[in-house]
């Protein structure tokens, strides 16, 4: 596995602060991160909101992973789009719409960025160019001395200043999560050793010392177990080993049930020691667990101690150490030995309030003044992001997108101008029932699906989509021409139903009058919209002829990098096209 950089735990926050020798600086460090990514991300959004290959790629990048993809029927629809956001963004550029010139797109961009920001703000994963997570691995040549580790990487680690091969000569910081200990994170030597230049892409611990490395990490094993690590120098330079402390005595409360098979057979016999197995082992599993109450109540308690090292936490971290491997040692620990502990260690206390970081709304409850280091960065977050967003409304609202597409209008106009002049009354009935088909399927849209009806939005999409395709042309039989005028919209056998020239020309008249109206027309009819922007030519455009994509294979294309890093160079160079703050259209079509 190809290592990257990572997003730090939340659970690393409280530790790095206990150990800091500044927490001053510490929480600076982090503001300047979120503040630094934040406005990156922002302008890299922005250059890629001017350039249609580059919004491919950054739309690529929000969700790398597709194996959901894996079916007959390649991207997953909903009505008339794909059914993930990404996907419809992506669909409707491959068809031709740009960024600065189609509202619908930007308000899909704005978005999914909120939708970001607000996982942003909750979770707080703060990227951290110089770290990653490595799984564990031994030393069982013992070349590495005490506190020292070895990690190559397979393939060049960009860590935001240079492209590395290794670590060699500097301190890090290694953890394992589930972190609660303040000595779950250690400053350690990242030592490159040639004799393990062999070992890639894990970090490799020193087997020699009092105590394993991997032990000091939350008990950590070398049984599939991730590490991470960071040689970011103002972390690693403003943090002070803590000592493992002692671990307390259990015996009071926790039981560990230490039959064996052998024991079973023993006890009852050769026939039924297997089904007394079976049902020891469901007994067992069905028993209440305590790891989740007792890391509430942790939290909840060093939260308003605002401590690590006090004795009680303490004493409840190591306790949490115990249960994680719980179902593997058999351990038994129910409600009265939690309320034991519990009276034992902390005392009667019972009721303690959820930190603030943890509340529903916690963005908006906390202020700038907060004591506790996810407190105050959850506040930074906000600001910090809300800023971005913002700046990103103003950015969209220079450009001159608009809700309408004179392509698609286009397509409708063209096909009325014809036969208004001629008159048939096959035409003016098929115009007519055509616009009362659409206003009603539109009224049942607002019914189902309108601001403040509470109803589930995919099954409601699905039933006006299937009010949408049940939309035929209606002609009187009796009409001159209408026999003609019927096959030449339906097309019946010569192509695709949702590409005939009826679904065209019905999206095209649906998208000229309700294309204003929110989302309606696009997820009914977005196949067709597509489509019709896809084979139009506008006047400016490079020309090119498109190129039609089947299902399966479309699902399996992604952006090629080179060529985009290329087209990026030439234009930046040759073609005069300024990327910068200032809206500008990009009208090329490019084949």
């Amino acid at each position: 596995m190809i290592l990257v950089p990572a997003s730090l735990n939340k659970q690393f926050l409280p530790i790095l602060e206990d150990r800091a020798t500044d927490v001053g600086a510490l929480r600076q460090v982090f503001v300047e991160n979120l503040t630094t990514r934040a406005e990156e991300e922002s302008d890299s959004l922005k250059k890629a909101l001017q350039h249609p290959e580059l919004f491919r790629k950054w739309v690529r990048g929000l969700s790398p992973r597709e194996s959901f993809r894996i079916s007959p029927e390649g991207v997953p629809f909903l009505g008339g789009l794909p059914d993930s956001t990404e996907d419809i963004m992506s669909f409707l550029v491959d068809g031709g719409f740009e960024p600065m010139q189609l509202k619908f797109l930007q308000d899909l961009v704005f978005q999914t960025q909120k939708r970001r920001g607000d996982a942003m703000k909750d979770e707080l994963h703060i990227k951290i160019p110089k770290s990653t997570y490595a799984y564990m691995l031994v030393d069982f040549q013992g070349i590495l001395q005490p506190n020292e580790v070895h990690l190559c990487f397979s393939s060049k680690f960009d860590d935001g200043t240079n492209e590395l091969s290794d670590l060699d000569g500097i301190d890090v910081l290694v953890g394992r999560c589930p972190a609660h200990l303040p000595s779950d994170i250690q400053k350690v030597r990242a030592t490159f050793k040639p004799e393990l230049r062999h070992i890639r892409d894990v970090i490799v611990f020193s087997s020699k010392g009092d105590v394993p490395l991997a032990a000091k990490l939350s008990g950590g094993d070398y049984d599939g177990d991730k590490a991470w690590v960071t040689w970011l120098p103002e972390l690693v330079s403003n943090f002070q080993n803590a000592d493992v402390p002692p671990k307390p005595d259990f015996s009071p409360y926790i039981e560990k049930d230490k039959d064996t098979l052998g024991d079973l057979r023993r006890l009852c016999g050769e026939e039924h020691y297997v089904d007394a197995m079976m049902a020891k082992a469901i007994r067992f599993s069905l028993r209440p667990k305590f790891l989740g109450p007792c890391t509430s109540f942790k939290d909840k308690l060093s939260y308003q101690l605002n401590s690590l090292s006090d004795e009680r936490i303490v004493k409840l971290s190591w306790l949490l150490s115990e249960l994680a491997d719980q179902p593997k040692q058999g351990i038994l620990f129910g409600r009265d030995e939690w309320r034991r502990f519990r009276d034992d260690v902390v005392g009667t206390r019972r009721h303690l309030s959820t930190p603030l970081y943890k509340g529903s709304n916690a963005s908006r409850s906390v202020g700038p003044g907060a004591k506790h280091i996810i407190d105050f960065l959850t506040y930074t977050a906000k600001s910090v992001i809300d800023a971005v967003l913002e700046d990103l409304h103003q950015f969209m609202r220079r450009s001159p997108a608009s809700t309408t597409d004179k392509d698609i209008v286009g397509y409708w106009n063209h096909f009325a101008k014809v036969y208004e002049q001629q008159k048939p009354e096959w035409f003016t009935a098929l115009h007519q029932n055509l616009r009362s088909d659409l206003e009603a399927c539109r009224g049942e849209w607002g019914r189902l699906v309108s601001p403040g009806v509470n109803g589930d939005y995919r099954a409601s999409a699905a039933h006006v989509f299937k009010a949408w395709s049940d939309i035929k042309p209606r002609i009187p039989t009796h009409a001159t021409g209408a026999s003609d005028a019927a096959c030449f919209l339906l097309q019946d056998g010569l192509v695709s139903p949702e590409l005939s020239q009826w679904e065209l020309l019905k999206a095209s008249l649906a998208f000229k009058l309700y294309s204003r109206h929110g989302r309606f027309v696009w997820q009914t009819a977005g196949r067709q919209l597509q489509a019709i922007k896809a084979l139009s030519i506008s006047p400016g455009g490079a020309g090119g002829v498109p190129v039609v994509v089947v299902p399966n294979m479309y699902a399996a294309l992604k952006p090629d990098n080179t060529y985009i890093k290329r087209l990026m160079a030439s234009e930046e160079e040759g073609d005069g096209l300024c990327i910068s703050d200032d809206p500008v259209p990009v009208r090329r079509r490019i084949s």
